[in-house]
């Protein structure tokens, strides 16, 4: 039996706006070497009906759907996915807010075939306005945008991770670019493509590849900190696009008060699950020497968000009594046993 060289792991919640137009964007493909599985979290909208509608008009690739009957969040999902399709050599995680130029499949497949050191890439991000096809006589064209959504994973010494270049227009940072892929720390979970063997290299005892205690939200840096501590390149490919429809605001600006209004624009289970997961994220994957070099800009942050969320929005703090910081300090055992690089080479990516 013929295995296909990459697997399309799609999750979806809620979803019926997407749906439509991510599976126009594909079946026009140029791609044909993958499959593509389907976990859904428990819609209570149109999503099953739209799913089930897209899958009888007939698919170009193999595919099977699978129905939970509660939402596991998008490390749930996507864990179960991973376990239960284990025959690719490469998976693609992609969000159902998505929508694929013709070339981002099998340019992902191109540059891991070529790049044999390189665990995670991703296309270039760019916002997609999808209210603009409400309006009569729109194009989808007419919804894709000039702001970037993310050209990967940014980490200041702080340790505040950031989408790179999020709400800039590519028209102005184009004629910047001078190669058409970037080296980045780590790749956005948006539609991250990874290589299995890195994937397998640094998941869980458990064998799963996202820390299920997250739910959502900052799964793609926990991963990122593990793929580059394990000594795994990340690349953006910036001549291959995808549009995202990104539905938790991402700051522009790293101010206070940019930091503010992008805190009061955020759902509340965004912030309560962004907060915990972040921390927990630091305690796994941090090496104490790099900690203790950048204590000042660490807790000077963390201090100042800790400080909004005393006075403004306690439930947030609350996510903190949820952890299980057993489970967290066992996996970080876990995580440091498996570094093959240094410290002063992780630093490299935030000094």
């Amino acid at each position: 039996m013929y295995m296909s060289k990459l697997i399309v792991q799609l999750l979806t919640w809620n979803g019926a706006t997407y749906i439509p137009y991510l599976f126009d964007s594909l079946r026009k493909q140029t791609s044909t070497d993958w499959e593509l599985h389907i976990f859904d979290n428990n819609s209570t909208d149109d999503t099953r009906e739209l799913l089930q509608t897209e899958l009888t008009k007939g698919f170009p690739v193999p595919y099977t759907y699978t129905e939970s009957t509660k939402n596991t969040g998008f490390a749930g999902g996507h864990n179960q996915l991973f376990r239960q399709h284990t025959q690719s050599e490469y998976i693609l995680l992609l969000n159902q807010d998505m929508y694929l130029t013709r070339e981002c499949i099998a340019a992902c497949i191109s540059y891991l075939d070529a790049h044999a050191n390189v665990a995670a890439v991703t296309p270039r991000l760019m916002r997609w306005d999808v209210a603009v096809l409400a309006q009569a006589g729109a194009s989808i064209t007419d919804s894709f945008t000039d702001d970037i959504d993310s050209l990967g994973l940014k980490v200041y010494r702080s340790r505040q991770v950031v989408e790179l270049y999020a709400g800039e227009q590519w028209s102005q940072l184009q004629s910047q670019m001078q190669n058409i892929e970037r080296s980045v720390f780590g790749v956005s979970g948006a539609l991250p493509c990874y290589r299995r063997t890195a994937l397998e290299a640094v998941m869980f005892e458990d064998e799963t590849i996202f820390d299920a205690s997250y739910q959502s939200y900052k799964e793609d840096v926990d991963l990122a900190f593990r793929l580059r501590s394990a000594g795994y390149e990340s690349a953006v490919l910036l001549d291959a696009v995808a549009y995202h429809d990104r539905t938790a605001p991402s700051g522009r600006g790293r101010s206070d008060i940019a930091a503010a209004i992008n805190k009061v624009a955020q759902r509340e289970w965004v912030k309560y699950h962004s907060y915990k997961n972040h921390l927990v994220t630091l305690i796994k994957n941090e090496y104490v020497s790099n900690v203790l070099r950048d204590v000042v800009p660490i807790m000077w942050y963390e201090a100042k968000k800790f400080v909004w969320y005393l006075l403004f929005d306690r439930v947030v703090l609350g996510g903190l009594t949820s952890v299980s910081w057993r489970d967290v300090w066992q996996k970080r055992t876990y995580i440091t046993n498996k570094r093959s690089v240094s410290a002063k080479t992780l630093r490299i990516w935030w000094t």
